[in-house]
């Protein structure tokens, strides 16, 4: 199954009002386990489970080749400004695109309903792939980057709204990488601990409860309840932004490299 909203709610239990554990993006394939009433239950291929919204999903058929690499871009349903889009798709999406040499600004996407949509070209991007370790490292960061002032939502993986372990997982999964969705570094097969002294921008802190996006010279990007947004932070005593029980709650530093 694919996911054919611009994003979905998953859902603890069938109920609209049950927690928002996820929220997975437009083109995200899900496996199909059961359904209850109006509701699918599924699991990701990250091991996360819950329930979405059956007019969330779509059988699919669709062969993904682009993704979209800005915060939001228009779908819209034919390549002219002046209409408004079909939908809009936060980062993160995933689309099965062409090109047409009669077309320079738009890329054409094929729907899951057969239909075809139009997209602006340079809101897309090759699907990610690892790369060295330099490129990796700065592209996690740049992406944290982009969701500053970004608010605070449980659950969330846009720039609408992102989580702790939203941000982290969008950080790493806009580079190829796909971790655990939870703050808890065990469940992510591809880190490996390593000493705070030694961590690198890119890399993951891991606090009781939370994880934050290493920036480098002592800050991390993370997405603060408190705060109510994404923003930096720091648990080095001469900082300003010095947080003392975060300091304290500090857990694992972890990293892919």
């Amino acid at each position: 199954m694919i996911v054919c909203a611009p994003s979905a709610v998953l859902y603890r239990y069938p109920d609209a009002k049950s927690e928002m554990t996820d929220e997975l993006l437009f083109g995200t394939v899900c496996e199909l386990l059961d359904t209850v009433d109006d509701y699918c239950r599924v699991e990701t291929d990250y091991g996360y489970r819950g329930y979405l919204r059956r007019c969330d999903l779509s059988a699919g058929g669709q062969q993904p080749s682009r993704i979209v690499s800005v915060p939001f871009a228009d779908l819209l349903f034919t390549p002219e400004y002046r209409r408004a889009p079909r939908m809009v798709l936060p980062m993160g999406s995933v689309v099965d695109a062409a090109y047409s040499k009669t077309e320079p600004r738009f890329a054409f996407v094929y729907m899951p309903d057969k239909t075809v949509c139009c997209i602006r070209k340079e809101c897309l991007s090759p699907l990610p792939a690892p790369a060295d370790e330099r490129t990796t490292r700065g592209a996690v960061v740049r992406t944290a980057q982009s969701f500053l002032g970004t608010q605070y939502r449980w659950g969330g993986k846009t720039h609408a709204g992102v989580d702790c372990s939203g941000l982290a997982f969008m950080c790493y999964r806009m580079s190829g990488l796909t971790l655990y969705r939870d703050a808890v570094m065990e469940k992510s097969a591809i880190l490996r601990e390593i000493g705070y002294g030694q961590a690198q921008p890119g890399d993951l802190l891991f606090f009781r409860g939370h994880v934050a996006v290493y920036a480098g010279g002592g800050r991390f990007i993370h997405a603060s309840a408190s705060a109510g947004r994404v923003e930096y932070g720091s648990i080095e005593p001469d900082d300003e932004l010095f947080s003392p029980d975060l300091r304290e709650n500090l857990l694992h530093t972890g990293t892919v490299f």
